[in-house]
């Protein structure tokens, strides 16, 4: 793993569509009803998540 802020790391996806919600942080992408705010931090964290799409031509 290399350390990257969440701008280095939407470097990765310049040009593509990104799907709902974006880059997020990962506890953030798809969280469970039982995984409310307060129960994991950010920092506690630190990994972005994100899905995206070659646009169509």
């Amino acid at each position: 793993m290399r350390p990257r802020s969440r701008a280095e790391v939407l470097r990765f996806m310049s040009g593509l569509d990104l799907a709902g919600p974006g880059l997020v942080m990962a506890h953030r992408w798809r969280p469970e009803p039982a995984d409310g705010p307060g129960l994991v931090t950010d920092r506690q964290v630190s990994v972005y998540a994100g899905a995206a799409r070659k646009p169509a031509v």
